[in-house]
């Protein structure tokens, strides 16, 4: 994304930001992750500090949803038909990216939001997120950006201690979002910062028991992240079996985990899986004289095609449960957090 040069708010010193008007998450899936974490029209100011919103037209649509919002800061104090003349072009342009047979009724009707967080509140609202889950996630930002504003790492740390409830799976989930945006968005100064405020953050909370390594070949696909993760046990550890679990099946019961180690203890095999009623699924555990065969992988698959081919690897676990389900998409995450008491 193109930085612009503006000036500060507050001290009129030249500064780089990232300015956007149109949010067209049909189009760009990411889009959507830049206007809610607050990396797109931004004000962060090395000079003095100032770190604010910046009064930006914006156009945010999503098809899928059918939804076309319209936003106009009152601060700029604009008359009508001018706002008309800068944010009619940005509808023409979603209206012209869609192929006919998407262009519906919610295209004439754009809705206009009068303040920024009644935009916000009607994108969230679509995914399922309540009120009260949107309070707990501005929370969440609001320590973020004060951490990030910290003038010391003691500041930090007393931030720390202070919001220590707030580090949850959440708060890191939240937080790796805002760092890949801010790095995929050229943003270099305020990913560094997110890189230094998340090792301080695993040093200094529970989550700190965790290793994080990072894959720079994640794109290549799944095989590359078992490759690195192997690459680094075989490195610093001693253990003899490794439990690989994929990140986007949060909800793997522990009795699964029991039982898969309980069953590996007891057997000759080198790698137990799952097996949920018809199909295997993960996680599984395997044996540390097989991590070379599985560093040997390449491409978005996993090893599921390796031990097809050698079945007496397998020693089988077997689950009267249907597999766990992806989680994917954020509707996905709406549906698996625990209801509120009284909401549907």
């Amino acid at each position: 994304m193109p930085q612009t040069q503006i000036a500060c708010p507050r001290c009129r010193q030249m500064i780089t930001a990232n300015i956007e008007q149109l949010f067209d998450v049909t189009q760009d899936p990411q889009a959507k992750q830049r206007l809610l974490g607050g990396v797109s029209n931004m004000a962060r100011c090395p000079h003095c500090g100032y770190q604010g919103r910046l009064a930006t037209p914006i156009v945010y649509h999503d098809n899928e949803k059918e939804l076309l919002l319209t936003f106009f800061p009152p601060e700029l104090n604009m008359p009508l038909n001018e706002q008309e003349r800068l944010i009619g072009p940005l509808i023409k342009q979603v209206t012209d990216r869609l192929p006919p047979e998407k262009r519906k009724a919610y295209l004439l009707k754009p809705v206009a939001n009068l303040t920024y967080e009644s935009m916000i509140q009607t994108i969230l609202s679509k995914d399922g997120i309540t009120p009260e889950m949107l309070k707990e996630q501005q929370e969440r930002v609001q320590v973020i950006e004060r951490l990030l504003q910290a003038s010391s790492k003691d500041v930090r740390s007393e931030l720390i201690k202070q919001n220590i409830n707030l580090f949850d799976e959440q708060f890191f989930a939240l937080f790796s979002r805002l760092a890949q945006s801010a790095a995929g968005s050229g943003q270099e100064p305020m990913a560094r910062a997110m890189v230094d405020l998340q090792n301080q953050l695993l040093e200094e909370t529970e989550f700190g028991d965790a290793g994080v390594i990072e894959n720079p070949e994640w794109a290549e696909g799944i095989a590359s992240s078992i490759r690195v993760a192997l690459d680094a046990l075989t490195r610093l550890s001693r253990v003899d079996k490794a439990l690989i679990v994929m990140g986007d099946q949060p909800s793997v019961p522990v009795e699964v985990v029991e039982a898969l180690l309980d069953s590996h203890a007891r057997t000759d095999h080198q790698v137990s899986v799952p097996k949920y009623r018809y199909s295997w699924g993960n996680p599984v555990l395997v044996d540390r004289a097989l991590w070379p065969r599985l560093m040997s992988l390449e491409g978005d698959e996993g090893a599921q095609r390796l031990w097809q081919a050698h079945p007496e690897w397998v020693n089988e676990v077997w689950f009267s449960d249907l597999a766990p389900r992806d989680v994917d998409t954020e509707t996905d995450i709406v549906e698996l957090r625990p209801k509120h008491p009284g909401s549907a």
